[in-house]
């Protein structure tokens, strides 16, 4: 309780600034849990036992129970194998189903950096409010010497002195969570990237291999949306 009633002293004690760095900082939050949970729940696969699942299957020429098992995941590298499973199983040619990965892909891949941008630019938005905030609190503290009542100056003083100093410090704190975040949720996209293009390469090698092998799929029906 004592804790919360100093947070509370200092957002008050920083005026109108601080909500406004409070505000951005909530922004940043709702992002950085939007991001935690894509990456870490909804992305969250064992891309080696899918590809191992997938290519048992697709052995099997149960190339429709394979693309059903990467559907299912709802991931990018799910839905990017999907794709390049159907391709296979229209025996198209391998130019053909690189472009239907790179065609998925384009769609997929920016679902993995998307919004985690924003957090560079709600910390320097922080930052430079905090900043902001210093200089509204100086411009009060020289006024205060300059034309306030002598029995007040010290207290206008004080006053001015503390906005600029909560301001800074607020904006700066909250700049280093947003940037932090932004560090760490952008090497987990990286991750995400280099995995789904180290697997895909793999499923591409394999289809390639089974081709070279005389091993022809059984063509299936055509995906919803495509042509048959």
């Amino acid at each position: 309780m004592e804790i919360l009633m100093k947070i509370a002293k200092f957002i008050n004690e920083g005026g109108a600034v601080e909500y406004l760095i409070l505000g951005l900082l909530g922004l940043g939050l709702s992002v950085i849990c939007e991001r935690v949970w894509f990456f870490f729940i909804k992305c969250r696969i064992n891309s080696k036992k899918l590809l191992a699942d997938t290519t048992s299957l697709i052995r099997k020429d149960r190339l429709a129970e394979a693309r059903k098992l990467c559907s299912h995941t709802g991931t990018p590298l799910g839905l990017i194998l999907e794709a390049g499973i159907w391709k296979y199983e229209q025996s198209a040619t391998p130019e053909e189903v690189k472009d239907a990965l790179e065609e998925v892909s384009l769609r997929e891949v920016p679902r993995l950096q998307k919004r985690t941008h924003w957090l560079g630019l709600l910390a320097n938005l922080c930052t430079l409010v905090g900043l902001l905030g210093t200089i509204f609190g100086l411009q009060e503290a020289f006024s205060a010497l300059e034309s306030a009542d002598p029995s007040q100056k010290s207290k206008l003083l004080a006053r001015g002195i503390t906005l600029a100093l909560n301001a800074t410090a607020l904006g700066l704190m909250s700049a280093m969570i947003c940037m932090a975040a932004f560090t760490w949720l952008g090497a987990k996209a990286n991750q995400l990237l280099e995995q789904i293009d180290e697997t895909v390469l793999r499923m591409v090698n394999f289809m390639n291999s089974q081709r070279k092998a005389g091993i022809r799929p059984t063509a299936g029906p055509a995906m919803p949306g495509q042509p048959g």
